[in-house]
């Protein structure tokens, strides 16, 4: 999903070009890294594919592109919360070698940009939240309950021990309070059945589920990142209990969940918020303002640079009599351009926009009107000739 993120935002920025690294299948054939050709960026998903990228830069030709890494979660921190001291101390390791090569580094919990930095000596270290796409409403009919619903990859072991917790001891002590209450599990594997406990496994769309739920529960003990099923259940309208951890990350106001610790405040939050209209409120607008697939997107885009035109770089321009000329080294080509087009040129650099330009070349010449319609077709041409990023 967060690939898919990325993915989406940086071709509003960039032509891209993706080269997918079977890690989950170590039989797979890895593929050719020698990519070769010119590129202006290059972004890798997760630290373990570090190395990897080193392979990839080495085969290209021209000058070293912008490199960003998106490393998702502190690996570190997550894997010393969970007694994996050994393969910390690996993933530390590689950081340290690996992160302070690249120009930015990506993180999705709001938390993480500050220590990764004091950490390994980083540059630009950046937050970028998970996103989801809004969701089709889906009405349904509601069992006595409440129903509560956990969403996650049960392979994830934080997930699958907030299962078991829900499992054990929240819900049996929330049934001791409503008789009615059961709780709707979903993702894969699926835990073994309990009484009161629905597991669906693998499910093609979630919100069938988030239809029948009166609060999704998140009761996690140790993770990173930054909990997209909280944003699920804000796109849903789904009022949310978790723990301070499980909230970690997102920076959200206050009003907009509940957060509990011992079973008996999961209970009596859940049985609080199952009603809380107000609360579902403030969740969908923080949703709508900062988590949708296209909030995030934009801000990827704009990020990179791609938001605004950006020259690319690596080329040599010089001032001429009546314009300017540019040589690209990679391909070997002069351009010649004229005075307007020259200025135009010169504006690109990622922070002035479209309209930013035709206004500058309104109070510039003093125009009527600002030239819109030319610099939109400079632009285009500057983009076509390869000019442009």
């Amino acid at each position: 999903m967060r690939a898919g993120l990325f993915l989406e935002g940086l071709s509003r920025a960039f032509r891209v070009q993706t080269l997918v690294v079977p890690v989950l299948d170590p039989d797979a054939e890895l593929p050719d890294p020698a990519v070769g050709g010119r590129f202006d960026a290059l972004h890798v998903l997760r630290l373990y594919l570090a190395p990897f990228a080193e392979q990839v830069l080495a085969s290209l030709d021209g000058p070293r592109p912008f490199c960003s890494i998106d490393v998702d979660d502190d690996d570190v921190a997550v894997f010393t919360q969970l007694g994996l001291d050994e393969e910390a101390q690996e993933l530390d390791r590689l950081a340290h070698e690996a992160l302070p090569r690249f120009d930015l580094v990506v993180t999705a919990s709001v938390d993480d940009p500050a220590r990764l930095q004091r950490r390994y000596g980083l540059r630009d270290v950046v937050a970028i939240p998970n996103a989801v796409a809004p969701p089709s409403l889906q009405p349904a009919e509601r069992e006595p309950g409440p129903t509560v619903l956990f969403v996650g990859d049960l392979s994830y072991r934080p997930n699958a021990n907030a299962v078991r917790r829900l499992r054990d001891e929240i819900l049996p002590a929330l049934r001791a309070e409503a008789p009615h209450a059961r709780a709707l599990v979903v993702g894969g594997p699926p835990p073994a059945e309990s009484p009161g406990v629905t597991a669906t496994g693998h499910v093609e769309s979630v919100s069938p589920y988030y239809a029948q739920a009166d609060v999704a529960v998140v009761p996690l003990a140790a993770g990173g990142g930054s909990r997209t099923k909280i944003l699920e259940a804000f796109a849903h309208r789904v009022p949310v209990v978790c723990t301070a951890v499980a909230a970690a990350g997102l920076g959200l106001p206050d009003g907009v969940l509940a957060t509990a610790e011992t079973t008996e405040d999961f209970v009596a939050a859940i049985l609080r918020v199952r009603d809380d209209g107000q609360m579902v409120d403030a969740a969908e607008r923080i949703y709508r303002e900062r988590f949708t697939l296209d909030a995030v997107a934009a801000t990827i885009a704009a990020r990179w640079g791609g938001g605004n035109p950006a020259r690319r770089a690596g080329l040599e321009t010089n001032e001429v009599a009546d314009g300017s000329v540019v040589y690209d080294p990679a391909s070997d080509r002069v351009h010649y351009l004229n005075g307007t087009a020259a200025i135009v040129f010169e504006l690109c650099t990622g922070d002035i926009s479209e309209d930013e330009m035709a206004e500058f070349l309104q109070r510039t010449f003093e125009l009527g009107a600002p030239p819109r319609a030319e610099v939109r077709a400079c632009l285009d041409r500057l983009r076509e000739e390869g000019l442009l990023r």
